[in-house]
């Protein structure tokens, strides 16, 4: 997929929901490494900030995860913000901001 330059959603969020479409379809497969930044932003020319931003969100989400010096994963298990969202639905964690529980 290349970026819209002309449309008016932001080219890293492009570039995100490519790469998730990528991973919820299977096109990328868990463990498999994802090109490094610099060959995404030369490949979709847009620079690196922008390629890691998209990749900080995928992080954030559970999608991907990073080891430094060997590249970015995909993540064996796949954890959405759904999923987060219905964990934390079942198992709340307790109030303890007054000091009760």
């Amino acid at each position: 997929m290349s970026v819209d330059k002309t449309s008016t959603v932001p080219l890293y969020i492009q570039i995100r929901e490519d790469l998730r479409r990528s991973i919820v379809s299977g096109k990328l497969s868990p463990g498999e490494r994802i090109p490094p930044a610099t060959a995404l932003a030369a490949e979709k020319e847009v620079t690196v900030a922008t390629i890691r931003r998209a990749l900080q969100d995928l992080t954030d989400e559970g999608l991907v995860f990073s080891h430094v010096g060997r590249g970015t994963f995909v993540a064996e298990t796949i954890e959405t913000s759904e999923t987060r969202t219905s964990e934390s639905a079942r198992d709340p964690k307790p109030d303890t901001r007054d000091g009760t529980n």
